[in-house]
Parts: C-alpha cells; sequence; structure tokens
C-alpha cells in the first residue's frame, strides 16, 4: 500500500502584490491543508497551480501573466494539471484572462477565495471549461483560518475593501466596499498566534484608520512591556529613537459595543506574548490624534506610520479626491510628531497622474523635503480601469515620468540615508527574526521604527528582544554589535559588554571589516581572556577574505584548545566553509560529513546538509544534490536553507539538459517549445535572473551521457545544441 502521505494531492500558491495578498495566499493555503491537502514546491510538482495576483498597476499584472504563461508547455506535458488565477487582476479582468492565457482553468476573485477547494474539486472530477467566480462583493467570514507561515511576525487582516474611491485605484473595484471583521474574531486569531509563539503581529486593511468593529466582552491580559514585518505595499521607516514615557491609554468614548481602530490597538495590547503591534494602511483623512495617542500609550505599538502622500499639490490631490490638502497633510504630520516624536513616517508617492504640471511636481518634491520621510515609494502612474482617473487624458510623457521618478528616488535615499545615520552611536532595540542567509555568525531582525538591524548572534536569539549598540549604516541597514558577547557561545560572553565598541575587534568584525579584525586579534591573542572567540572570529574573517588555509588553522587551533567551547561546532563548520569557498568540493563534502557526525540536529545542521548538496551540484551528481535539498526541505522546515532547497528545486539547474535555442522575442522561444512539445520532447522555457532572454531546453537527465545521445538527436533534426551545465 502506499504511503498516505505520498497519496495526498499537492497545491502550488505564487503570490504577487501587496501583505493583503500574501495573507490571503495564507488563507487559501490554509483552506486546501484543511481538506488535506499538501504544499509542493513548484508547479511541476503540483496536482494544482494557483497564482494570487495584483491589479493595481498594469506592470503587476504584465509579470503575473507572464509567469502563468510559462506554464504552457507543462500544460501541454500534463494536461491534467489545473491552473487557476485569484485576486485582484482576476476580479478585474475576469473572463479576459481565459482569452489571453487558455491554459487557465478558474478564475476566482478575492471576496470568492473560499470557494477555490470546491472549484478544483469539480474541475478534477469533471473537466470543462474554465470556471470563472467572481460575482461576490465582500468575502463571508466563515471562520478563522488558522493557517499562518512559520515563523514569529504574522500578518492578520482585520478588515476589507475601500470607500474612498480614490480616482487613480482600483482596489475598491475589485476589493469592493469596507467590511470590518468583527473585534472578537481579530482578537481570537491574535491570541491563538502567541499561544503558537508568534510575536508580532501586523494589521492590514486598506484602510485601518477607518475599521469600525464590533466587541460583546471585555479582553483580558496583561500587559507587557515591548518593543516588524513585511507591509501592505509599503517600505520600511527608520528614525533614531528617543526617550518618550509611555502614558496610560486615555479612555475613548465610543458607542456601546462598537469598536474603532484605536481600541482595537488597546485590546491587541494586552494579549499575552504578543509583543509588537504594526498596522498597514493608514488614509491621511483618517488618521487622526486619536491614533497618535494610541501609538503614544500603548507600550506593543510600534512608532511607525505609513502615512500615503500621493501628491503635494493641492490640485492633483483633489483630482484624484484624496479628501485632504498639502497643509493639512503638514499638520497631521506636525501632530504625530508632537505626540510620538520618535516616529518614523514611510509613505507613497505617484508622479506622471493626468495633468501634473512642472509646478505641481515641485510642490511634491518640496513637501517630501519638508517631512523628511523615512523612505518613500515613489510609483510613475498607469491608467488602471474602471477608476475614474482612466477616463482622464495619460499626459504626461513617459520620459518625464521616468524623470520624475528618477528625481524623487535620489531624494528619498539621500533623506533615508540622513535619517539611517541618526541611529548610529544609539542603541535600538531589536525582534530577532532569523539567522543571516550567507553570514551564520549574524542574525537579522527589525527595530521599533521597521528598519532592519544585524548583528552577530545564533538562533537562540530568534523571537527575543535584544538591545544592540548601532555603529554603522550599510545599505539601509542597521549595524550593531552591542549583543556579540551574549550571543556568541550562548551567554558566555555576558560580562564582557562593553559600551564604547567603536575600533574594537567585536566592532570591526561585526561592521565587516575583517582586515582590522584579523589585525586586532592577532594582538588581542597575547592578552584576551577569550581566546576562543578571538579564535573564531580570526578565522571567520580569514575565509571572508580568501586566505583559506590560516582560516583553517585557526578553527583547528580553537576546536583543539577550546573542545567544550560553544564556538567549536561553528569553527568545525567554518572549516567546511573554507573548503567550499576554495572550491574543493570533495574536501568540504568530507568536513561537513564530520559535522554531521558531531552535532546532527544542531542549528548549523541545515547549513551543512544544504552545502553538502551545493558541491553534489558542482560535482554533477544530480540525484545525491536532489535528495539532500529534500532532506533539508523535510528535516528544517523552518530555516532558510529550507527556503533555498525549495528554491534550487524550483529554478536551479539539477540535471543535465540540452539548450536548443535562446530567444529575445518570448513568441518565438514558446512556438519552438510547442513544436518540440507535439513531437514528444520534454521542452520548457528558462529565464534566468538578470537576463533577458528566454531559452528553450530539453530533457532533465542524470549523466551527461544520456544528455548528449538526445543532443545528437536533436542535432539530426536541425536543431543547435549545447549540453547544460
Amino acid at each position: 500500500m502506499m504511503n498516505k502521505e505520498i497519496q495526498k494531492k499537492k497545491v502550488y500558491l505564487r503570490t504577487f502584490g501587496c501583505q493583503m495578498n500574501f495573507r490571503d495566499s495564507e488563507e487559501i493555503v490554509g483552506i486546501f491543508m484543511q481538506k488535506g491537502w499538501a504544499l509542493a514546491d513548484s508547479a511541476e510538482d503540483a496536482d494544482v497551480a494557483v497564482f494570487n495576483t495584483c491589479s493595481v498597476r498594469k506592470h503587476a499584472e504584465d509579470r503575473a501573466i507572464s509567469n502563468i504563461g510559462e506554464l504552457k508547455a507543462l500544460k501541454k506535458k500534463r494536461p491534467g494539471l489545473v491552473i487557476g488565477v485569484v485576486g485582484c487582476m482576476a476580479k478585474a479582468q475576469g473572463r479576459k484572462i481565459i482569452e489571453t492565457l487558455p491554459i487557465v482553468d478558474f478564475i476566482v476573485g478575492p471576496a470568492n477565495i473560499y470557494d477555490i477547494p470546491a472549484t478544483v474539486e469539480s474541475i478534477l472530477v469533471n473537466r470543462r471549461d474554465a470556471v470563472i467566480a467572481t460575482d461576490k462583493e465582500a468575502r463571508p467570514y466563515i471562520g478563522n483560518i488558522a493557517y499562518h507561515t512559520k515563523g514569529i511576525s504574522a500578518l492578520v487582516t482585520i478588515m476589507e475593501g475601500c470607500n474612498n474611491y480614490c480616482s487613480y485605484c482600483i482596489v475598491p473595484y475589485v476589493r469592493g466596499r469596507e467590511v470590518s471583521r468583527p473585534a472578537e474574531s481579530i482578537i481570537d486569531e491574535i491570541k491563538a498566534l502567541a499561544d503558537n509563539g508568534y510575536k508580532e503581529v501586523t494589521l492590514l486593511g486598506q484602510n485601518v484608520n477607518s475599521y469600525s468593529g464590533f466587541r460583546d466582552r471585555e479582553i483580558s491580559g496583561s500587559c507587557l512591556p515591548s518593543t516588524s514585518s513585511p507591509q501592505l505595499c509599503e517600505a520600511a521607516g527608520t528614525r533614531a529613537p528617543s526617550a518618550v514615557t509611555r502614558q496610560e491609554p486615555e479612555s475613548r468614548s465610543l458607542t456601546p459595543g462598537s469598536c474603532n481602530f484605536a481600541r482595537l490597538l488597546e485590546d491587541i495590547n494586552k494579549i499575552n506574548g504578543i509583543e509588537r503591534i504594526r498596522f498597514l494602511t493608514s488614509h491621511p483623512k483618517d488618521a487622526g490624534e486619536d491614533l497618535f495617542k494610541a501609538m503614544r500609550d500603548l507600550p506593543k505599538v510600534c512608532e511607525h506610520l505609513h502615512l500615503p502622500l500621493q501628491s503635494g499639490s493641492d490640485r492633483i490631490l483633489k483630482s484624484m479626491n484624496r479628501g485632504y490638502t498639502a497643509a493639512e497633510y503638514l499638520k497631521k504630520v506636525e501632530m504625530l510628531r508632537k505626540h510620538v516624536p520618535d516616529c518614523a513616517i514611510t509613505t507613497d508617492v505617484i508622479v506622471g497622474y493626468p495633468g501634473e504640471s512642472d509646478e505641481d511636481f515641485m510642490m511634491t518634491k518640496k513637501l517630501m523635503e519638508d517631512v523628511e520621510f523615512n523612505s518613500a515609494f515613489i510609483f510613475k502612474y498607469s491608467p488602471r480601469p474602471p477608476a475614474k482617473a482612466s477616463g482622464l487624458e495619460d499626459d504626461v510623457p513617459k520620459g518625464v515620468k521616468e524623470e520624475r521618478n528618477q528625481v524623487l528616488l535620489e531624494l528619498r535615499d539621500k533623506i533615508s540615508g540622513l535619517k539611517d545615520k541618526e541611529f548610529i552611536g544609539g542603541q535600538a532595540e531589536v525582534l530577532v527574526e532569523n539567522i543571516c542567509r550567507k553570514e551564520k555568525h549574524k542574525v537579522t531582525g527589525r527595530n521599533r521604527q521597521n528598519i532592519k538591524v544585524v548583528t552577530v548572534g545564533t538562533s537562540d536569539l530568534i523571537g527575543k528582544l535584544k538591545t544592540v549598540m548601532v555603529e554603522s549604516v550599510l545599505a539601509h541597514t542597521l549595524v550593531g554589535a552591542a549583543v556579540l558577547f551574549i550571543v556568541l557561545a550562548g551567554g558566555i560572553f555576558c560580562n564582557a559588554v562593553k559600551a564604547e565598541i567603536t575600533g574594537t575587534i567585536e566592532g570591526y568584525f561585526v561592521s565587516g571589516d575583517y582586515e582590522n579584525t584579523v589585525r586586532e586579534g592577532v594582538k588581542a591573542l597575547g592578552t584576551s581572556r577569550e581566546k576562543d572567540k578571538v579564535f573564531y572570529m580570526m578565522g571567520t574573517s580569514l575565509n571572508k577574505l580568501g586566505r583559506y588555509d590560516l582560516a583553517r588553522k585557526n578553527f583547528n587551533t580553537l576546536i583543539e584548545t577550546f573542545p567544550g567551547s560553544g564556538l567549536a561546532p561553528l569553527a568545525q563548520l567554518g572549516t567546511a566553509d573554507s573548503y567550499y569557498l576554495a572550491g574543493d568540493f570533495k574536501g568540504a563534502m568530507a568536513e561537513y560529513g564530520k559535522y554531521l557526525a558531531k552535532y546532527p540536529r544542531s542549528q548549523g545542521a541545515a547549513t551543512a546538509y544544504f552545502r553538502i548538496a551545493k558541491c553534489e551540484q558542482k560535482e554533477g551528481k544530480w540525484q545525491d544534490a536532489r535528495d539532500h535539498y529534500q532532506k533539508v526541505r523535510s528535516d528544517f522546515p523552518s530555516s532558510f536553507e529550507s527556503e533555498m532547497s525549495a528554491q534550487a528545486l524550483r529554478e536551479e539547474t539539477l540535471y543535465f539538459t540540452v539548450q536548443v535555442g535562446s530567444f529575445n522575442n518570448k513568441a518565438n522561444a514558446l512556438k519552438l517549445c510547442d513544436e518540440l512539445v507535439r513531437k514528444g520532447y520534454d521542452a520548457s522555457i528558462a529565464k534566468l535572473q538578470g537576463e533577458e532572454s528566454n531559452k528553450v531546453r530539453v530533457g532533465k537527465l542524470n549523466t551527461r551521457e544520456e544528455a548528449e545521445e538526445l543532443a545528437k538527436k536533436l542535432r539530426a533534426e536541425g536543431l543547435p545544441t549545447k549540453v547544460l551545465p
């Protein structure tokens, strides 16, 4: 009898667009999992492929259509594959998608997502014409879909839709009018998240300020002292923290049973286990003192507000139907900074809106300079039918839009850089989220203002709040070093924390100055009482500098001299890394094997198995590489390496293949691919990241001999061939 797990049907889901879409995708996954389905890493491994799409800008639609179109060859090879398009583009375009992409089996709008499993089952049972389900205007809340992506931060939808009808925006037409979830449903979901170890929630809504729910019971729970996460189509913000005394929340006058957004924040602030609260997005006309006082008074609500400006011209704002003037926007910012002086403010701006003159644009630029946003998303206007502005002449030339966009991007980057530097020399409270992908001795997180912070650390810190001393800024990321001694060996360096880090070996190491790390490390070995730490930092730095023999010498000294040190496992991993980085893949596999024999379930085991798979891939051992990538996926599902393994299984060439053509015009690539599929070849199109050409490839073979034989057959048909890799 087949294993029950193997018999499970699989769904693959690809998400485009905002955080609301990502939360919708989680709900879709949850619905399928309730029905006994499993997740697939790629469309090739799935019974059903679902694309959750965005329609805010034409570029987003074009990108989704292009990605779905790439499944044409797979659909011909496996006609039983069910392909679905859901989300805002599905609602906006409906049957037009079928006309463009006949391979699509169903179209489902945002309000119909709970119907997806039944739609899929009916298609699997009785293949028929494409199913289109976009009739519902509001989503029924049929119960909490408990599935959330693993981690410490969760997205929680508190409302759907929008009543504002900004003239450029398609959202009210695809997501419907505002519908707020009952407060108790939201609270129960967040309590469950806290019980499952989540530390941060981001509340989602097209306009959270207009939330108007209902509650008929008191929310219990103690307020914990507090202190990041993605946003809804928005950016991260930063501001240097200042000492602000938290006050007791003021009582707010509400209709009995009603619950506005400020009151909802109060209720969530009481939930034990939740450390941070964020929210997206706020409309300037509805963001007022009630919200700003809640941000000031509630310890868990973070000091970051995304407040879309869109334009600094009153004439354009009126045409956009934004409901405020530039002066009124500035007053809101002034009021916010009065109550929450350390608040980071981020924004959205549209350039090239119909009728935007040079004078209008300069007003926008001036307002950005006056406010000094911590960050901003700058968009070039594109018509979005049936939004009202789509009926206006799109009269700003493309070149002018590009120029204005570039001017504001440069201004944003200049201001953001100055804002980031305000953190240097101060302390930042960081919620640690993950181990760095490439530097396993470092951890990443975000401060309360939602800016990324990196510092030295291990997985023991994930999910914890830590205070770090900020030493420098690298590419909109704060580099901290004060937790170095707490982290490296599980706490054995706690007594060595220093307030002043500039110029020390730790400061050099954390900031990436590896030459000075080695230089200062050599000096420190004579007097340091923590030689194991010094050897580790020197070994890691030498690996970074490409001096692999010396790196191994330092790591081996640490392992032999301090076998009981908490850094010994990391040194063993560093030794293996030195062979890998030097291109000695056989030596690397042997050293990673030694690490796994000593520490089979350690935090570095996922890295070791992943690197072994990489080495096998380099050596052309495709099946072994695939097996090890799958092992990382199954044994370490929450690790970064699991995500990277899924990407490798989905995107990388883990087999020999024969390339028979490369085309800038995708239509030509599709034509050749279709011809080969009709002849019985396993043909597909590959488009590598950063390249424009579409490559037609045939076969997925385990040996070069098999690939050469296939190439010979294809050459006999008059095709140019190239065996890869």
